[in-house]
């Protein structure tokens, strides 16, 4: 059988489907549509049957006609062409054109029968391909492959950067112009291929975070009419916002009015950064200075110092500091904490008599809010201290008898630290609020040189009273002898207001008061009697005072020529007098050997007002009581603090004695001895107190020549009857409880002592 029955006799039996390797075009196979098969010339193109057979037949359209070229396994020309077998069924399917030459290209049809045929076209790249023809029918005219021209990076700027903004979506598009068949296109960024398309890419990034700033985009297009695939790349570049702000502190403390300096550095932003300074609500951008300096990496750094001063309303604000560019920016936030000595307020506060329980309070506002509060200080209107009182931001004032709550008034100053100098550089700071304590009329500490006022018969005569009154009297009236006085030419009544002086727990203090005054004109003998004044404010009782008033007759001419001669004989006879006793004492002291100057302490105290029920009580009590007894011994001492005296008459307890427990009796917890009362200590054992007293008994009595620890005794004697008994009549005398005698005397000691002597 020749060549050609054979292909034909081969087609009359079994076929089967056959696929090129390498097939790009399209076509469907058929006489005016063959397939389409590309290869570059002088390369081996593989020609796939679309059908297998056993007697496949391969032939090529040439000078029009059909040329066979293979039968099975056999060839025209063994070095161009070969044919192979599906090695799974052993059956034909693909040519082997070897070498492509120009001659090469054209029309080839493969036959597994009469009916069964199948047309491939081969072309080389870069052709154009004209209409199949044969059998007198022609295909229509067709562009054949050809390479690649370019590949470009969309929006790639001339010096190869590819531009976007941090945050914002960045479109990545790669495009390949040309070739045939189309190129696949891949698109790698950051190292990983994240798109492949055909001829154009796209690649959508969110939202582009700074990580890709300067990073290398390449994309690559390859097909089989390359010998190695097109690549191209560049670089992106983000404009980027800065990078949270650093501040070289994470707060900051610092003393009121004391400049502070705070640096704050921006990195990371293209373009540059503006920075602003917020201080609490207040903008502080133009009181800092900046500097700027450009990177390796393209970015920016500035650099920010801030320096300022504050007070305390900057206290616990927030200090901000923005970065921001055309991208965006960040803002860093620390605290400021700034020191400042406190403000001290005390209120003030306003008291009725019967409030027992007093309290005023001071209010520190500092920072730290962490104080140290110092000993209250209560002092007069006048600034005159008073006493100090522990407390701490509370002060609650010590309860003491109704009737000298009036001296709580006054000024209260609240001492407070932090540890913070003020603007006057000290670290103590004050603050003062006054007491206003109502209460019933006082009459006066200094009204005591005043019992007894003098004047002269005919003349004018002023009897005047001090009272501190808060709130102010709003009633008084003058009583002579009982009888109220009516204003007349005679008798005139005037009130002024001025600076008066008492003791306010223990302390002698100058406060503001009131000054009254009862005007005698032209006095008579008659007014030589007791003057009372009752006064009142709403608040307690009506106070009633007395005032003796002791009139004189003037001396005329003629009595005082009698006077001088009578002055002189009785001159004489008081000079003999004195010297006879003189003489006396001188004998006495030799006698007994005691000094002649000891003065005994009874002499000192104030004479008991006569008529007194009270009084007569006390200078009566233990009368028929044998004192004998008591010497040597402490078995008459109910209050503890007795020791054994000298005489009998000084055995004599605070206990026994009516005016000691009525003053213990005042106090809202009673003490056991008078010694305990908290009125004891400033009335008789205080020094200043002492003095002011001796004051008055000097003003009236004269000078006595004792040492001053003497002089206290005596003086604090004559406090203690006072204190006790009021003002005693003339050459009266009262027994001191000894617990107190004992106590004066360890206060203020001496060699020797004088017990009681009757008067």
């Amino acid at each position: 059988m020749d060549f050609a029955n054979s292909c034909l006799t081969g087609l009359l039996f079994m076929g089967c489907s056959m696929y090129f390797t390498d097939v790009y075009a399209a076509g469907t196979g058929t006489a005016l549509d063959p397939f389409q098969l590309y290869v570059k010339q002088g390369y081996e193109a593989v020609l796939q049957c679309s059908f297998e057979s056993a007697r496949l037949i391969w032939s090529k359209y040439m000078i029009g006609e059909w040329s066979i070229i293979a039968n099975q396994d056999v060839t025209i020309n063994d070095t161009k062409y070969k044919t192979s077998i599906n090695p799974n069924t052993g059956l034909y399917y693909k040519l082997h054109v070897l070498n492509t030459q120009s001659a090469d290209e054209g029309i080839y049809r493969c036959r597994g029968g009469i009916t069964d045929e199948y047309f491939l076209q081969l072309t080389f790249y870069g052709k154009k391909m004209h209409g199949t023809c044969h059998s007198g029918i022609c295909g229509e005219n067709k562009l054949v492959p050809e390479e690649l021209s370019s590949l470009t990076i969309q929006n790639d700027s001339t010096d190869n950067r590819l531009i976007g903004t941090e945050g914002r979506d960045l479109l990545i598009e790669c495009e390949a112009v040309g070739g045939n068949p189309a190129p696949s296109v891949s698109l790698v960024v950051l190292g990983t291929k994240v798109q492949t398309s055909v001829k154009k890419v796209q690649y959508f990034v969110q939202s582009i975070p700074r990580i890709y700033d300067q990073t290398n985009i390449s994309c690559e297009a390859n097909s089989d009419a390359l010998d190695t695939p097109m690549t191209t790349t560049t670089i992106i570049y983000l404009n980027l916002m800065p990078l949270v702000s650093i501040l070289n502190a994470s707060f900051v403390n610092t003393l009121e009015m004391v400049p502070f300096s705070l640096s704050f550095v921006s990195t990371g932003s293209c373009p540059t950064a503006t920075l602003w300074w917020t201080v609490g609500q207040t903008d502080a951008t133009f009181e800092a200075s900046s500097q700027e300096k450009r990177d390796s990496d393209e970015s920016y750094t500035v650099t920010s110092t801030l320096t300022y001063v504050v007070d305390r309303k900057y206290n616990l604000q927030p200090i901000t500091c923005k970065a921001n560019n055309t991208v965006g920016g960040f803002s860093n936030k620390i605290s400021l904490f700034v020191r400042f000595a406190p403000d001290v307020s005390v209120s003030n506060v306003t008291y009725e008599m019967k409030d027992s329980t007093r309290t005023i309070y001071c209010t520190a506002d500092g920072y730290p809010d962490t104080y140290t509060f110092y000993k209250w200080q209560h002092k007069s209107v006048h600034g005159r201290f008073i006493r100090e009182l522990d407390g701490e931001n509370i002060l609650t004032l010590p309860v003491v008898p109704t009737k000298i709550r009036y001296q709580d008034n006054g000024e209260y100053v609240c001492t407070v630290s932090n540890g913070i100098q003020g603007k006057d550089r000290a670290e103590k700071r004050k603050g003062a609020a006054r007491i206003i304590a109502y209460a019933q009329p006082v009459i006066t500490f200094d009204n005591e040189e005043r019992r007894i006022q003098y004047g002269e018969i005919g003349k004018s005569v002023e009897i005047v009273v001090h009272v501190y009154s808060v709130p102010k009297y709003y009633y008084h009236t003058w009583f002579n002898n009982g009888k109220q006085i009516q204003l007349s030419t005679n008798f005139f009544v005037s009130e002024s207001s001025g600076e008066v002086e008492d003791v306010f727990h223990g302390m002698a203090v100058k406060v503001n008061g009131y000054v009254l005054k009862l005007t005698i004109n032209d006095a008579i003998n008659e007014d030589s009697s007791n003057s009372t004044l009752i006064l009142g404010n709403g608040v307690g009782q009506l106070v009633k005072h007395t005032v003796l008033l002791k009139l004189s007759t003037p001396q005329t001419s003629e009595t005082l020529s009698s006077g001088v001669i009578i002055g002189a004989v009785t001159g004489s006879l008081i000079s003999l007098l004195i010297i006879l006793d003189l003489s006396f004492v001188i004998v006495k002291k030799r006698r007994n050997g005691d000094r002649a100057e000891d003065i005994q302490p009874y002499q000192f105290e104030p004479e008991l007002s006569e008529g007194s029920s009270e009084d007569d009580e006390d200078l009566t009590q233990n009368g028929d009581v044998d004192m004998e007894p008591r010497l040597g011994n402490t078995n008459w001492c109910d209050c503890g603090h007795c020791e054994s005296m000298p005489t009998a008459n000084e055995c004599i307890c605070c206990q026994e004695l009516n005016r000691m427990t009525d003053k213990m009796e005042e106090l809202p917890s009673p003490t056991q001895c008078i010694t305990e009362h908290p009125g004891f200590e400033p009335v008789c054992l205080n020094q200043y107190v002492l003095e002011t007293a001796y004051y008055q008994y000097r003003q009236q009595y004269g000078e006595i020549q004792v040492t001053t620890e003497e002089r206290n005794r005596y003086t604090a004697y004559r406090q203690l009857a006072r204190w006790g008994w009021g003002y005693l009549g003339k050459s009266v005398r009262v027994r001191l409880p000894a617990c107190a005698t004992i106590a004066i005397r360890n206060k203020f000691q001496s060699n020797q002592y004088k017990g009681f002597e009757e008067a």
